[in-house]
C-alpha cells in the first residue's frame, strides 16, 4: 500500500476493504470448511498464525498512526514519544519490536536508527521530527535536562512552535558536545536520512 493510501484511511472504524480482498477472504474461508469437513490437509498453521500476525501489525500501525495525527508533534526522546503513542492506543510492544527485529526503541547507533526509521515513516512522523527526536534522546543520554531547557526556551520565545524551540536548544546543547560526540551523533542522523530516502 502506498503512502498515499495509508494517509486517506483517516478512521480505521470506518475503513472498508477493497473488493478483491473480501472475495480472498471468502475463498479462504470456503476451503478452510472443505478441508474440515473432508479429511484433507488442514491449511499449515504457521501460514495462517504469519497472516494472522501481519494483519494484527498492519492495524496496530494504522491504530498508532491514528494517534500521531491526533497528538503531532511532542518534544520527547524517540523511546518515550513511541512507547506513549503505544500506551494511548493500548496495543503491546512486542509484535512492533519483532517487525523491526529491535529490542527496543532507542536511538544509539546507525542500525538503531533505521529501524526507527522505518517505525516512523509508518506512523507519519516527519524526517524533520524525527531528526528532533534522535536529537533529545541522543542529549538526554548525555544528561541534559531537555524538558527542563526546553521549558524555559519555549518561556523566553513564545512565537517559536515546539519543534523550532526543540531544534533552538539542541543546536544550543550540542555546542558544547566533544568532537567524538559529534561525529557519533552526526553518522547516526545521516542513517536516519538516508532511510526516509
Amino acid at each position: 500500500m502506498n503512502q498515499d493510501k495509508v494517509s486517506d484511511i483517516d478512521n480505521i472504524a470506518e475503513y472498508q476493504p477493497p473488493e478483491w480482498v473480501l472475495s480472498i477472504l471468502t475463498l479462504f474461508e470456503s476451503s478452510t470448511a472443505e478441508n474440515a469437513k473432508s479429511d484433507k490437509t488442514p491449511i499449515d498453521e504457521m501460514f495462517t498464525k504469519r497472516c494472522a500476525g501481519a494483519a494484527e501489525l498492519a492495524l496496530n500501525l494504522a491504530k498508532l498512526r491514528q494517534e500521531r495525527q491526533r497528538v503531532g508533534f511532542v518534544p520527547l526522546s524517540a523511546t518515550d514519544y513511541i512507547r506513549r503513542l503505544i500506551e494511548l492506543v493500548d496495543i503491546p510492544e512486542s509484535p512492533i519490536l519483532s517487525w523491526l527485529q529491535s529490542e527496543d526503541f532507542s536511538l544509539d547507533d546507525p542500525k538503531s536508527a533505521n529501524a526507527f526509521a522505518r517505525l516512523a515513516q509508518r506512523v507519519g512522523i516527519s524526517l524533520r521530527e524525527a531528526l528532533v527526536h534522535l536529537r533529545i534522546s541522543f542529549a538526554a543520554q548525555r544528561g541534559s535536562p531537555v524538558p527542563i531547557l526546553l521549558a524555559r526556551t519555549r518561556s523566553s520565545s513564545p512565537h517559536l512552535t515546539p519543534i523550532e524551540s526543540s531544534e533552538v536548544l539542541l543546536r544550543e546543547i550540542e555546542s558544547g558536545y566533544d568532537v567524538a560526540d559529534l561525529r557519533q551523533l552526526r553518522a547516526i542522523e545521516q542513517e536516519l536520512t538516508a532511510s526516509y530516502e
